[in-house]
């Protein structure tokens, strides 16, 4: 289906989706409004395309009209993350490396918190390790993970880290 000027196809069973850089969904795919650069709620910039390989972002269902309500986490074309889950990455593994955790903790921190987001075939284990890690350090490791983290993961993964 060509582009009819408001629609995008992102291919032939979805449109493209228009986020902003903070991953607040602009336009889920009904109608993404090149125009409107920049977000409704926070005034960051908005794209329609992964910054990495160009490819554009997967949005509704065309057939249902479905609403996307929160952006993808990594671009299936390239599989690199996208601004909003990079900036994730970044707060967590911030906090992770100013934590008191041991080097060795550090890394695996790390290593887990990829796996949940990913949710790969390890995160369970790695959301059950990580739940262990934040009931010890609490404080400010734990309250990134629930600001950040938990409204990004599956509800399986998100009710083990809160315990």
């Amino acid at each position: 289906m060509e582009n009819d000027g408001a629609h995008i196809p992102y291919d032939q069973r979805y449109w493209t989706a228009q986020i902003c850089l903070a991953g607040h969904v602009q336009n889920g795919g009904t109608r993404v409004d090149l125009a409107e650069k920049y977000c409704s709620q926070c005034g960051a910039e908005t794209i329609h395309q992964c910054r990495s390989c160009n490819s554009n972002i997967k949005g509704a269902f065309r057939e249902y009209g479905d609403w996307l309500k929160s952006g993808p986490m990594w671009c299936p074309k390239c599989g690199k993350p996208y601004p909003w889950t990079q900036n994730t990455l970044g707060k967590v593994t911030e906090a992770i490396n100013e934590s008191a955790l041991s080097a060795a903790d550090k890394q695996e921190a790390k290593t887990d918190l990829e796996s949940i987001l990913k949710n790969t075939a390890g995160a369970e284990i790695a959301a059950r390790r990580t739940h262990g890690r934040l009931v010890k350090m609490g404080g400010v490791l734990r309250t990134t993970y629930e600001e950040y983290v938990l409204p990004l993961v599956a509800e399986t993964l998100a009710r083990i880290l809160r315990g």
